[in-house]
C-alpha cells in the first residue's frame, strides 16, 4: 500500500535519496526497467516505472547494467508488496541473528518482493533460492514467502558464519557461491556478484536510514 507523507523538515524531505546517483529522463524509465520512489500530487509515497515529476528519484537502477541471469522486476508488484514481508524477515532474521535490513535489501535486489519471481538460471521466490540450495536448507517450496525468507536467511547465516562475519563477502558468496568467494580470496570478479553486493549494501543502508522495517 502507499506510504503516507510522513511530516520531515522541508530540507529533508527535499534531500536525495542516498542510493539515488541518477535521475534519469522522464520516459527513459520504460525502456531501461528502472525504478523510481517518489510523492505524488496527494503527497503519497509511490513507485513507478514512469516517473510524473522531477521530485521522483531512481530507487532501484535497473538499466543495461542489471545482469540478464538476475530475475526481471516489477514495479507494480515492488509498491504493492514493498512492506508486505516485514514480519517474516523480522522474525527471520532475529531468529538466525542476522540484520533485517540486510535481508530486506537482499529480498529487493533478489525478486522484488516478487513471490513468484524465477530467474533465467532457476532461482526462485523471494530470495532468489536455486532448487540445490533449497534443499540444503529444508525448503519445499521456494514459492512460499515465509519458506523462502526462512531458507535464505539460514544460507546466509551460513555464508556469515563461513566468512568471519563479513557481511560483503557473505553477500558474494550467497550470490557466487562462498568456492568462488574463497578462491578469489574476496568479491569475484563477476559482473552479476558485484552489480548484487553493491546494491544490496546501498539498499540495507536505504532500510536502516531511510525507510524503517516497519515491525521493528
Amino acid at each position: 500500500m502507499p506510504t503516507p507523507r510522513p511530516a520531515v523538515p522541508k530540507l529533508l524531505a527535499a534531500a536525495p535519496l542516498a542510493m539515488a546517483a541518477t535521475l534519469l529522463a522522464p520516459g527513459s524509465a520504460r525502456a531501461g526497467g528502472s525504478i523510481y520512489q517518489g510523492w505524488d500530487e496527494a503527497g503519497v509515497l509511490t513507485f513507478t516505472d514512469s516517473p510524473t515529476g522531477p521530485d521522483f528519484e531512481v530507487l532501484i537502477e535497473v538499466k543495461k547494467d542489471r545482469p540478464k541471469d538476475m530475475a526481471a522486476i516489477n514495479a507494480s508488484i515492488l509498491k504493492k508488496n514493498i512492506d508486505l514481508y516485514d514480519n517474516e524477515i523480522v522474525e527471520e532474521s532475529l531468529r538466525a541473528d542476522v540484520s533485517p535490513e540486510l535481508v530486506k535489501a537482499m529480498v529487493l535486489v533478489e525478486s522484488g518482493f516478487n513471490p513468484r519471481a524465477r530467474s533465467p538460471k532457476g532461482a526462485m521466490g523471494l530470495m532468489q533460492l536455486m532448487p540445490f540450495t533449497a534443499r540444503e536448507v529444508g525448503v519445499t517450496d521456494a514459492y512460499d514467502p515465509r519458506q523462502c525468507i526462512r531458507g535464505g536467511v539460514t544460507y546466509l547465516r551460513k555464508m556469515l558464519d563461513r566468512f568471519g562475519g563479513d557481511t560483503r563477502l557473505a553477500v558474494a558468496a550467497y550470490n557466487a557461491g562462498p568456492g568462488r568467494v574463497e578462491k578469489a580470496g574476496g568479491i569475484p570478479a563477476i559482473a552479476e556478484t558485484r552489480f548484487y553486493v553493491d546494491r544490496v549494501l546501498r539498499y540495507s543502508r536505504y532500510f536502516a536510514h531511510e525507510r524503517p522495517i516497519a515491525s521493528r
